[in-house]
């Protein structure tokens, strides 16, 4: 898969961030939803911004086909939250919360700037995202930790997936 292809899957996952936060916190309590609430307004507009930045370099997002692996992505983490607990949202948040972006070099070598302005934006905050969010894991008790494990383990897949095929 393509550079520009792992990004339309990146926009068709970002879409569905704000509303799963925004779940997550209305069935959550105390320092679990503030936290939901608190990242939520660092993550506002982060899917807008990526669809400018595939614009820069002539693709339509919108237009775009949306890849299954996103849809079963994001799905299987709408029904944890929904029916099951919204704590297994911290899994799939320590799944894409990066603590290092090694590649970013590679990518700013490659690519235009313009291409790169939400990516050079997780890659300069998302390693205090991944702090912040083990804290938080740590917190919970033996069984909720395993819950957030085994999203994190099933993002991953997805992950792996759509973006090394």
């Amino acid at each position: 898969m393509d550079f520009i292809s792992n990004l339309i899957f990146c926009y068709h996952t970002i879409i569905a961030s704000e509303d799963l936060l925004i779940e997550a916190a209305m069935r959550s309590d105390g320092a679990l939803e503030d936290y939901f609430r608190a990242h939520l307004a660092e993550e506002e507009g982060h899917a807008r911004w990526l669809a400018e930045d595939l614009a820069s370099v002539g693709i339509d997002v919108e237009k775009t086909r949306i890849p299954v692996e996103a849809v079963e992505m994001v799905g299987s983490v709408y029904y944890m939250v929904f029916h099951v607990d919204p704590r297994a949202l911290l899994g799939y948040m320590q799944a894409l919360e990066r603590e290092e972006w090694p590649l970013m070099a590679q990518w700013e070598a490659e690519h235009p700037a313009s291409l790169l302005r939400t990516l050079k934006h997780h890659a300069e905050h998302d390693p205090a995202h991944a702090r912040e969010l083990k804290r938080i894991i740590a917190t919970l008790d033996a069984g909720q930790q395993a819950l957030v494990e085994q999203t994190r383990q099933k993002t991953v897949h997805y992950l792996e997936r759509a973006l090394c095929p």
